[in-house]
Order: C-alpha cells, then structure tokens, then sequence
C-alpha cells in the first residue's frame, strides 16, 4: 500500500535503513523510491536495435491520455523521483509533455526524462530549466558520425552535438542546474566509442555518463551483443573507461565486466514502473512475453532465444493501484527473491547479475 501518513522525506529514510542494513522483507513499509512513467511509444526514429521492433505491434504510437495520468498523479506527493522514459517513444513527442512535466514538479518531485534530442528545440530546453527539470538523459551511443547514424536511423549526429552544446550554453547563461547526463547503449560496434564519449563529456561540461547493455530480442541481432565477447575481455576493457574517466573526472555507470553472483534486484523494494496503458509493472524490461538473448544458468552466460513471461501487477483502471506496490504478486516476487528461488523471468536475468 502507498503508506500515506509517511511524507516522501521519512519513506526514503526507511529505505535508506533497509538498503544499508540488508534487512529486505517482502513486505515494506515506505513508498516507492522512483516511479518510471512512459508517456507516449510514439518514436520520429528507427534506430536498429531498439525494443519497438520486437514488441507487440499494439503498444506503439500511443500517448498516455490524460485520464491514465490523473489516476496515477495522487501518488507523486509520497514518492521521491520519476524517470519520464524513452524505451518505445521520444517523451518529447507527446503533446501534454510539458503539462504532465509541470504537474510532477508542483508535487516537489525530482523530474528525470530521456531524449533523442531531435526535439531539443532551444524553447525547449528554457522551458526544461524554467520548470527546474532535474536531469535529462540524452542519447548518445557513438561520437564517430558513421556507427552513430547507422544506429540511430534518421538522426544527424552534427544535430545532436548542436543540441548539446546549446543545452550546455543556455544553462551556463541562465544559472540553471540542470544536470545532462548522456545515456549511452554499450554493444559490439560501441565498445570503441567508450573512452572517446567519456572524453567528450569531459570537454563539453556534462555531468556524468550512464552506459547499459543492450537488450538482444531478435535472433538478427544476437551477433551484435557485447555479451557474445568473452567477460574477460569486455572486464579489461571497462577498466580501461573507468580509469579514463577518473582521469578525467566524469562520473559514469558501467556493466559489470564480470559474472557476479546474483544480485537482489532493488527494483522490487524501490521502484515501479508504469506504461502508457496504465498498466503497472514490477519491472520494466518484463511488460510483456517476448524472446531475450543472454540469461545467465549455472554461472554462466548462456546464448539462446527463450520467451520470457511479463511482471505486470495491474492495470491503474482497474486495479487499486494503492494495493499494487505492497500486494500479493509483488510480495511473492520479493519472497521468492530472497529466499534465492526466483521466479521468471528474475530467475534467469541477465541484469540481475548487473550484466545490463
């Protein structure tokens, strides 16, 4: 249940003492940390290897109605952040963007949204820190201007350096404090383009730098996975980024480079993830049954094509959502977690092992 005598500040003290303590139950008693909202599955490129091309038909070129939003707006008061995601759609795209944007910063929520940056207009982006947006995610997977439109189709990489660098300017002119984090997708053809992102950043002021693996779904595909090279060899060079961005003092995330022991997955103690349908998932790369590559079985790293179920807990129209973060299906996730008898599709993720 949403614990509404908490206020968003003593909920993320709970979690807090549960994250430093280990002491994980299936059932809690704090809100969520993060909710993750898909405004629109509406997308003005084709990048290759993205999600939409291996997802239901039926869930593309939708905007969230605003009837979906206001059944879920009554929890932004007890929750700490919400991640406005790219995945199936440019965010920008929707036409009630700014006005949901608005909405949650009223609340006093920190405000996270991913672009393609192709609607970064200059109105935009003063519109971005007049609201106090706290971070925008921009994707960028490549600086060599041949790999990055090759996988963004229908980009220009010359476009989205100007994006940049003027998101950059206004904010130095204006004193806002907005961070720009680039969201950068590590696969085969980008290992290289690693170091000379961390670079960039570097040179161009940008906050920090957030590199994940790619998600395989199609067997075209399965060549192009950075998991397809041994661990070795993707651990030295991880190393090798990580030491250039101490170097040059960019905060960035990385995959793991090596095959650790399963981790707990912190999304089903911290975050909810929530599609434009109204429908509510444990997690967000689960929304519904579709093949992925790469599962991890016997601590190894397996390459095969296995359907995996989805971890929808509701719907917001027809469930009450108040009893989803805390109910049955999301109590038996946690418990089978613990107990180290995950369920699928956890039982054999590949991001469980921080692999993504």
């Amino acid at each position: 249940m949403i614990h509404k005598r908490l206020n968003r500040e003593e909920s993320y003290d709970r979690l807090k003492d549960v994250l430093a303590s280990g002491r994980f139950t299936e059932k809690v008693s704090y809100n969520p940390l993060m909710l993750a909202f898909e405004i629109t599955t509406f997308c003005n490129l084709k990048c290759v290897r993205c999600e939409r091309r291996a997802i239901d038909p039926k869930h593309l070129n939708h905007h969230m109605k605003p009837e979906t939003f206001d059944r879920l707006s009554f929890l932004f008061p007890y929750i700490r952040g919400i991640s406005i995601v790219g995945g199936l759609g440019e965010p920008i795209i929707a036409p009630n963007f700014w006005q949901y944007v608005t909405r949650m910063k009223t609340a006093g929520v920190q405000v996270l949204f991913f672009t393609n940056g192709t609607r970064l207009t200059n109105e935009a982006i003063k519109k971005t820190f007049d609201l106090e947006v706290d971070t925008v995610a921009f994707s960028m997977d490549a600086l060599a201007v041949s790999v990055y439109e090759k996988l963004k189709t229908g980009a220009h990489f010359n476009q989205s350096v100007d994006r940049i660098e003027t998101f950059l300017r206004l904010r130095k002119e204006s004193g806002a404090k907005t961070k720009l984090m680039l969201n950068c997708a590590v696969q085969k053809d980008t290992l290289e383009e690693m170091i000379p992102l961390v670079r960039f950043a570097a040179q161009k002021g940008i906050d920090n730098i957030w590199f994940t693996g790619v998600i395989t779904h199609l067997a075209e595909q399965e060549k192009e996975s950075h998991l397809q090279l041994p661990l070795e060899q993707l651990n030295t060079h991880f190393q090798k980024v990580a030491n250039e961005a101490q170097r040059q003092g960019v905060a960035i995330r990385l995959p793991a480079g090596v095959l650790k022991n399963r981790q707990i997955c912190l999304d089903l103690w911290t975050n909810l993830y929530i599609f434009y349908n109204g429908d509510i998932c444990a997690c967000p790369h689960f929304r519904e049954p579709k093949n992925y590559y790469y599962h991890v079985q016997n601590n190894r790293v397996i390459n095969e094509s296995r359907t995996m179920p989805h971890t929808v807990l509701g719907n917001a129209h027809k469930n009450d959502v108040l009893a989803l973060w805390d109910g049955p299906k999301q109590r038996e996730l946690r418990r089978r977690m613990l107990a180290g008898q995950p369920e699928f599709p956890c039982r054999e993720c590949h991001f469980s092992f921080d692999l993504h």
